[in-house]
C-alpha cells in the first residue's frame, strides 16, 4: 500500500504542477471561468475561522460578511465540523485548500486502490482502480470548479466501501462499527449531498454482505453502532442545520427547482468525448479505456452480479435524468427531504466510484484469459472490439473536424482505438497482449491526465484578490455599515478579507427573511431558488455581469432598514437618494442617503425588527449557544473515537 500511495501521490503531484499549482493559488477552470468556488466560498470561510479564533479570540459562530449576517456553525458548507478544516489555524488559507486537496486526492487514490484489493483482486488490477478514480473527470471537474467538499467527499466513499467490506470478518465486529460510523461522518461532514449517496450505497453494500453470510446478527450490532457513533460525530453538523432549516428559503423548493441540472439523453454521448468544457454537474464521461474494460468485466461477471450491475446503471441513469425520470418524481414525492439535495444528476458520481472498479475486474479478467472460458464469451468480446474501434473512429473524426477543441478527436483516434486493438489482441493471443498490463494503464492515465491538465489551472492572488483591493481600501475609509452590488463588484473573497458587510452573495445556505429583503431592497426578483443573491439577471455569463440588474429599481428605503450604507456598482445608477461618493477602477461607489447610522454600534444579527421569516436576536443568541454545545459534543468525539479505535485495533492484533 505505500508504494500505490507513493505512486498516486507523486501522479497528483504532476498533474498539479502542470497545471500550475503553487502554495498560494487556487483551482479555476481553465480560460473559461471568472469564478471558483474555492476562492468565492472556501477561501473566506478559511479565512474567517483563521481570524475569528487567531485574531479575534472568538469561536467563529455567527458571520456578518455575507447575506446581511449569517450563522458559520450553522451552515455545512462552512465545515466548521470537518476535523481537517482545523488546520487553517496552522497555514494560510490558500495553501491550507491546497494541502487538502493533495491529502484528498492521494487518499482517493490509496482508497479505491484498498477497496479494490479487499475484493480479491490482485495488486496491479488494484492500482488501475485507483489510477481511474483518482484522476477521474468528475474528480478533476469538481476540483477545478473550485467544489473542494465534492472532492474531499469523493476521497472518503471508496474507504466506507472498504469499511463495510471488513464485516465480512466477525472477529473485528466492534471495531468495524466504529470506523464506519467514524468514515461515514467525516465523508457526510465533508458534504452531505454527496453523503446521501455514499451512505446510502454502503447500507445496500452492507445488507448484501450481510444475507450472504447468514450472520445477521452480528451485522445489525455492527450497524447500530455505526449510526451511533456516526450520530455523535454529526450532532455539531445536524443540531445547528436543525434549529435553523425552517429559516432557509430552501425549505420551499419545488421538484423543478430541486430538479435544475438533471442530465439529458443526448449527454449520454458524451461518454465518448474527452476533454470536453462545460458544466461538471452534467458531466458523464468516465473515460474511453475505464468505459471499454467497465463493459468487459460487466460481461465477465457471474450472471446474478450482472444484472444487479444492469439494475445499478438504470437506477443512476433515471434518478440522474430528474424531472424527465419516472423514477425521480416519483422518489421526490415519496421523500421530499429528497429536494434539499437537489441536482439529480449528481447521482453520477456513483458511476465515477462503480466504473473505476468494475474496469479494474474487466482487466484482470482479460489478463487471465484461457481456452476454458466459454466460445461465446470470446465473441462477444471480439465483437466489441471491433465496434468499438468503429465507433471510435467515427466519433474522433467527427470531434476532430467538428467540435471546437481538436484535444477531443485526438483523445479519441488515438486512446480509444488503440484501447479496441489491445482488447482485441487480447482476445485473439496475438502478441501484443504480453504488453497488454503497462498499456492498459498508460492509455487510463495519457486519456484521464491529459483531459484533468486540460480543464484545471491554478490562480494566484493577483487576479482574484489583488485587482479589488483600491476598491475595498476605499470602502473601508468610507466605513460603510453594510454594502449592495448589484454587479457583484465586491466579490466574496475581497469583502472577507476586508472585513467589509456584504447585503447578498453567494451561498445555498440561506434565510428565507434575509432572501425576501434583498428582493424587495434590490428590485431584482427572486425567480424561484437561486444560489446567488440577488440573482444576475441581464448578464449572459460570468464574464459580462458588468450590465447585470441595470434595469432594476433599487429601493433605499428598504436598503436603509438593512443598514444598508453604501451601494456600488460597475455602472453609473441614477436615483435621486444615491450620492455619488468615489469612483474606482471604473466601478461606481454610491452613499444611500436613506440611511441613518445607529450610534448604539452593530447588533448581531443586524435585521430589520419588522422582517418576516426570522428569529428575533434573543432566539438567535439561543440557537447559537445549543449550536455551540452541539459542536463540543462532537468535538469531544472526534478525540475519543480515532483513540478508541486505536485501542481496539491493537488489541485485535494481540489476540
Amino acid at each position: 500500500m505505500r508504494r500505490s500511495a507513493i505512486g498516486f501521490a507523486v501522479l497528483i503531484l504532476v498533474i498539479f504542477v502542470l497545471a500550475g499549482i503553487r502554495p498560494d493559488a487556487l483551482p479555476f477552470v481553465r480560460e473559461q471561468a471568472r469564478f471558483s468556488d474555492a476562492v468565492v466560498s472556501h477561501w473566506p470561510n478559511a479565512f474567517f475561522l483563521r481570524q475569528s479564533i487567531l485574531e479575534r479570540g472568538e469561536f467563529p459562530i455567527w458571520r456578518e460578511t455575507i447575506m446581511a449576517g449569517q450563522p458559520f456553525l450553522a451552515n455545512p458548507l462552512n465545515k466548521t465540523a470537518y476535523p481537517f478544516q482545523w488546520l487553517a489555524l496552522l497555514f494560510p488559507p490558500a495553501l491550507h485548500l491546497n494541502l487538502l486537496v493533495i491529502f484528498h486526492a492521494v487518499l482517493a487514490g490509496v482508497g479505491m486502490y484498498t477497496w479494490a484489493t479487499g475484493l480479491g483482486l490482485r495488486p496491479e488490477s488494484a492500482l488501475l482502480a485507483g489510477l481511474a478514480y483518482v484522476v477521474s473527470p468528475r474528480l478533476f471537474g469538481h476540483l477545478a470548479a473550485g467544489h473542494l467538499d465534492i472532492v474531499y467527499a469523493l476521497a472518503w466513499w471508496p474507504w466506507l466501501m472498504w469499511a463495510v467490506l471488513r464485516t465480512k470478518k466477525p472477529a473485528i465486529g466492534l471495531s468495524s462499527g466504529l470506523l464506519i460510523g467514524m468514515l461515514a461522518a467525516l465523508l457526510v461532514i465533508a458534504d452531505s449531498r454527496v453523503g446521501l449517496f455514499a451512505v446510502l450505497s454502503a447500507v445496500v453494500y452492507g445488507v448484501y454482505l450481510a444475507r450472504q453470510q447468514r450472520v445477521l446478527r452480528l451485522k445489525v450490532l455492527t450497524g447500530g453502532g455505526a449510526v451511533l457513533v456516526a450520530s455523535i460525530l454529526l450532532i455539531g453538523v445536524i443540531v445547528p442545520f436543525a434549529l435553523w432549516s425552517s429559516s432557509l428559503n430552501r425549505a420551499a423548493l419545488t421538484p423543478s427547482e430541486a430538479g435544475a441540472m438533471a442530465l439529458t439523453p443526448a449527454q449520454f454521448l458524451t461518454l465518448l468525448f474527452p476533454a470536453q468544457h462545460g458544466n461538471v454537474e452534467t458531466m458523464v464521461y468516465l473515460g474511453l479505456p475505464v468505459l471499454l474494460l467497465a463493459f468487459v468485466g460487466l460481461i465477465m461477471l457471474p450472471r446474478h452480479l450482472r444484472w444487479l450491475a444492469v439494475g445499478i446503471a438504470l437506477l443512476i441513469i433515471l434518478y440522474g435524468m430528474g424531472v424527465q425520470s419516472f423514477l425521480w418524481n416519483t422518489l421526490v414525492s415519496a421523500f421530499p427531504v429528497l429536494l434539499w439535495f437537489r441536482v439529480p444528476a449528481r447521482i453520477w458520481l456513483m458511476a465515477t466510484l462503480f466504473a473505476p472498479l468494475l474496469a479494474a475486474y474487466g482487466y484482470e479478467r482479460l489478463l487471465m484469459l484461457n481456452g476454458q472460458h466459454g466460445v461465446m464469451t470470446l465473441a462477444w468480446l471480439k465483437r466489441t472490439a471491433i465496434v468499438w474501434i468503429a465507433v471510435c473512429a467515427a466519433f474522433g473524426v467527427f470531434a476532430l473536424f467538428v467540435l471546437p477543441s481538436p484535444l477531443s478527436g485526438i483523445l479519441i483516434l488515438s486512446v480509444g482505438t488503440t484501447t479496441g486493438v489491445l482488447l482485441f489482441a487480447a482476445v485473439s493471443g496475438w502478441k501484443l497482449a504480453r504488453h497488454a498490463r503497462s498499456l492498459f494503464i498508460s492509455l487510463i492515465v495519457i486519456d484521464l491526465a491529459s483531459g484533468g491538465i486540460y480543464g484545471l489551472e491554478w490562480r494566484g492572488p493577483e487576479q482574484w484578490l489583488d485587482p479589488y483591493r483600491p476598491l475595498a481600501e476605499r470602502l473601508v475609509a468610507l466605513e460603510p455599515a453594510r454594502i449592495y452590488s448589484p454587479t457583484y463588484s465586491l466579490e466574496q473573497q475581497i469583502a472577507e478579507a476586508y472585513g467589509l458587510r456584504l447585503f447578498g452573495g453567494v451561498d445555498p445556505f440561506q434565510l428565507s427573511g434575509v432572501a425576501q429583503g434583498i428582493e424587495q431592497g434590490s428590485g431584482v426578483p427572486l425567480q424561484g431558488y437561486q444560489v446567488v443573491l440577488p440573482p444576475l439577471l441581464g448578464s449572459q455569463s460570468d464574464l459580462d455581469i458588468a450590465q447585470a440588474n441595470r434595469t432594476a429599481i433599487i429601493d433605499t428605503e428598504a436598503l436603509a432598514q438593512w443598514s444598508v450604507s453604501h451601494v456600488v456598482a460597475a455602472y453609473a445608477i441614477d436615483h435621486p437618494r444615491l450620492l455619488l461618493a468615489d469612483v474606482v477602477n471604473n466601478v461606481y461607489i454610491y452613499q444611500n442617503l436613506d440611511y441613518e447610522m445607529e450610534t448604539s454600534g452593530v447588533r448581531i444579527p443586524d435585521w430589520p425588527l419588522s422582517a418576516s421569516d426570522l428569529p428575533d436576536q434573543a432566539t438567535v443568541q439561543r440557537w447559537n449557544q445549543i449550536s455551540m454545545l452541539g459542536w463540543l459534543v462532537s468535538g469531544i468525539g472526534w478525540v475519543v473515537c480515532p483513540i478508541l479505535l486505536i485501542v481496539l485495533w491493537r488489541r485485535h492484533a494481540h489476540d
